[in-house]
């Protein structure tokens, strides 16, 4: 699932110039660093970072200490971005400085018809997010969770808050991380606000064995 990830991200319609890609390898025992590599031969501002501490949060951290730029977009290796997904992101941000974070839209790429018990009510196991078309905030009043697969977030608000917990991490397959939710209440705590912004979309992959009722339990 790597390299259609990696193909998304390449096609955004933003000059290259103006963002860089900083992929981290969290201890990966396969063939991750050469398909990266492979890609990332002679693209400017494209940096392969290697993680050894083994879990979600290590790695977005890590991302976030090498990176340059004011804004920190975060997605992941089973994650298609739009092609206007960089663009939407800065939009919002620009057109909203009363918020320190912004996400938008999880759409599902399903790789076999879903049952039909899996409606939307279902899909939180599965971080698909569809709050609708309207964009609003999100803060104490209203504690949404936008999710890590789509989620920006300016850089000095990730350094001034820590980043994320290392205690509420997804590491390998567990279930259950709960990293989003308590960097955002954090947030929320001391007073930062949030937006969902749905014009800022990204497609998940959803694998057969999460269509299956022993996962979602």
């Amino acid at each position: 699932m790597l390299r259609p990830a990696l193909e998304s991200l390449a096609r955004q319609t933003t000059d290259s110039s103006r963002f860089e890609v900083l992929l981290v390898d969290n201890n990966s025992t396969d063939d991750t660093r050469d398909i990266i590599n492979e890609f990332i031969d002679g693209r400017e501002n494209w940096f392969y970072v290697f993680e050894p501490r083994q879990g979600l949060s290590y790695a977005r951290n890590t991302g976030v200490a090498h990176s340059r730029a004011q804004i920190v977009a975060f997605t992941d290796d089973d994650v298609r971005v739009a092609h206007d997904w960089i663009a939407q992101i800065e939009r919002s941000l620009e057109e909203h400085p009363e918020v320190d974070f912004v996400g938008g839209k999880v759409h599902p790429r399903w790789g076999s018809t879903p049952p039909e018990w899996l409606t939307k009510m279902h899909w939180i196991p599965l971080a698909i997010v569809d709050h609708g078309d309207h964009a609003f905030h999100v803060d104490s009043a209203k504690p949404w969770c936008m999710v890590g697969a789509n989620l920006a977030v300016r850089r000095q608000v990730l350094l001034d808050s820590g980043g994320f917990s290392a205690a509420f991490q997804r590491v390998k397959d567990v279930v259950g991380s709960t990293e989003d939710h308590e960097f955002q209440r954090r947030l929320w705590k001391s007073g930062r606000r949030g937006l969902y912004a749905p014009a800022i979309v990204v497609e998940a992959e959803v694998q057969d064995d999460r269509l299956e009722k022993t996962y979602h339990r």
